[in-house]
């Protein structure tokens, strides 16, 4: 979704859209690592050898002093079995981190976050859950919702974090999976 739509989901927040990349994170550190699915989406260890064919992932952030951020990417798979296959796996890697509390740590110095996996769903197709902030954190009035769903042979992952975005992540998935075409 263009910075425009992803703004429009987010309530007119303005987004700077990052370049759109074809590779998967493996930059952050999250712990307990079974929960990393649960947290933040495209992350390296959890498509390792689910057989996804490619991948493209974009970063939107509020400007400076913002707490709006985006992560949205897609990720194709030979055909739609596998996709739902890859789907049903993380729901139920989510569900297994209920109400469990989370760490991510960043390179470079940069401060860690701290959350706590909350509800965890699968209404109309699409997973989601929510990350409500657990500790010394800077912004405890923010939120994360993780969401994601198929479409034809193509997951759509995505994290939505910011005030008020409970249900934003599903809204964008729903968003990204009307775009998408058939094969």
């Amino acid at each position: 979704m263009s910075a425009a739509q992803v703004s429009d989901i987010l309530h007119d927040v303005q987004m700077n859209p990052r370049d759109v990349s074809t590779s998967l994170s493996s930059d952050a550190s999250i712990d307990p690592a079974k929960c990393s699915s649960a947290v933040a989406p495209a992350l390296e260890s959890t498509y390792t050898r689910s057989g996804y064919t490619g991948v493209a992932v974009q970063g939107l952030m509020e400007p400076s002093p913002g707490r709006h951020k985006v992560i949205q990417a897609v990720a194709a798979f030979p055909d739609e079995t596998a996709a739902q296959q890859f789907k049903a796996e993380q729901l139920s890697a989510w569900q297994g981190c209920r109400l469990t509390d989370v760490t991510v740590s960043f390179p470079g110095g940069q401060p860690a976050d701290h959350a706590t996996i909350t509800i965890v769903s699968d209404t109309d197709g699409i997973a989601s859950t929510v990350l409500l902030p657990a500790g010394a954190t800077e912004h405890k009035d923010s939120e994360c919702e993780r969401a994601m769903a198929v479409r034809r042979n193509v997951v759509v992952d995505v994290r939505v974090c910011g005030q008020n975005t409970i249900t934003s992540g599903v809204m964008l998935v729903r968003a990204i999976s009307d775009n998408i075409a058939g094969r």
